[in-house]
């Protein structure tokens, strides 16, 4: 990524380039992505049957695969999703929010079936997706990939970077199946590591419940005047995080009492009462199933760094 001068972007500027739900543009953190392909050994010696397997073959199937790390990578990370004769995709967007220009990446490292990136985190944590599906698409869905994503800030060594980043990659490939996603892990906020599959985390995590929260909440001042969705604190979001990441009948009621002092009272509109009642019905549901709350609370840490102000410190 290069400035309107044709100068390197530094990482600071990457960092404070991310953007999220406030005015602001969401905290300041380098996203770094660690990928490999899934199990590319076996695909080279069982993915012919015997009498198509010749090394003129398999050298055709290695140079599709750098193809795509070493040329379509390049085309993703301007914004383009649509390959030859596809027109349908669009850019992942983790708060729906269309961005049209380029992502604010710099690649590291892409070769033959890895690859390595640091950006803006929101852009990196995007892209990820984006690259999954492309690659997906390209391979007709007979490879897959495995990732890790941590949150960095813009000063911290490049290589723990890279070395925290791996391990993130190694917990995705530990899975069951690999094919999957890790993400946060060790930053300077000493998060949680979280790991789902590729398909859980787009449509699980993103598509329903970080969706759900950005539909029936608002998290800033300036929309204090929408009639339908319920205000929702900073402080109130850390709390429920809090609530999230525990369990046992103790937290059941606390978590319960939170979601009673979401009531908007007799007096809100009827919209925000039916927004009420759908929050607190779909919030106590999630809670009492594990992998729904899980995958909650991982939707409420993106919510909370799309909405942390870029010189906040970490709480």
């Amino acid at each position: 990524m290069r400035d309107e001068h044709g100068h390197v972007l530094e990482f600071e500027t990457l960092s404070a380039l991310s953007s999220g739900l406030s005015p602001s543009g969401g905290i300041s953190r380098l996203g770094v992505l660690r990928a490999d392909v899934d199990n590319l050994g076996a695909a080279f010696l069982a993915g012919f049957p015997d009498r198509y397997t010749t090394l003129t073959r398999m050298a055709a199937l290695s140079r599709q695969l750098s193809l795509f790390f070493k040329h379509d990578i390049n085309a993703l990370c301007r914004g383009e999703v649509n390959g030859i004769g596809e027109q349908d995709h669009v850019k992942f967007s983790l708060f729906h929010t269309p961005k049209k220009e380029a992502r604010k990446v710099h690649i590291i490292y892409s070769g033959g079936d890895d690859i390595f990136l640091v950006g803006s985190w929101d852009d990196i944590l995007e892209l990820a997706v984006d690259l999954y599906r492309a690659f997906q698409r390209f391979t007709g869905g007979k490879l897959h990939f495995s990732a890790g994503v941590g949150l960095f800030k813009s000063r911290h060594p490049v290589a723990d970077m890279a070395r925290q980043a791996g391990r993130l990659e190694d917990a995705a490939k530990a899975m069951p199946g690999k094919d999957s996603l890790s993400l946060f892990g060790i930053s300077d906020d000493a998060m949680r590591v979280e790991t789902y599959p590729w398909q859980d985390f787009i449509e699980r995590v993103c598509g329903e419940k970080l969706h759900f929260l950005q539909t029936h909440f608002c998290f800033a001042a300036e929309h204090d005047n929408d009639t339908s969705r319920l205000s929702f604190s900073k402080a109130g979001l850390y709390r429920l995080l809090t609530l999230l990441s525990t369990e046992g009948s103790i937290q059941l009621a606390r978590f319960a009492y939170l979601l009673a002092r979401m009531d908007p009272g007799s007096r809100a509109s009827e919209n925000r009462r039916k927004t009420y009642e759908e929050v607190r019905r779909t919030l106590y549901t999630w809670y009492r199933q594990v992998k729904d709350r899980r995958e909650l609370l991982t939707a409420t840490e993106l919510i909370l760094y799309g909405l942390r102000e870029k010189g906040e410190t970490s709480r």
